[in-house]
């Protein structure tokens, strides 16, 4: 999901759940930042849906988010070919 509201340079990995990801730039408009706003750090938190988005001053904001999943028809044929095996 991090993939497709921001890219990274690099992160840590908190748990299982939450992300911490540094030097992070938006790849979407996001509430009234514009597509490339700049933030030192986004913790993605996966338990509470939430992701924080920070500088390195102080300023923290926090976004609530719903994941919505979409399955694609390729991805669900590959998998029951795994699942089922070979098609005769």
């Amino acid at each position: 999901m991090e993939e497709q509201l921001f890219s990274w340079e690099s992160f840590d990995v908190l748990d299982t759940m939450c992300f911490v990801f540094y030097k992070v730039k938006t790849k979407i408009k996001i509430l009234s930042w514009d597509v490339g706003t700049s933030f030192d750090y986004a913790e993605v938190n996966y338990h509470d849906g939430t992701v924080e988005f920070g500088q390195d001053e102080g300023q923290i904001y926090r976004v609530k988010f719903k994941m919505v999943v979409t399955l694609q028809e390729p991805a669900m044929e590959t998998v029951a070919h795994g699942i089922l095996g070979e098609k005769s």
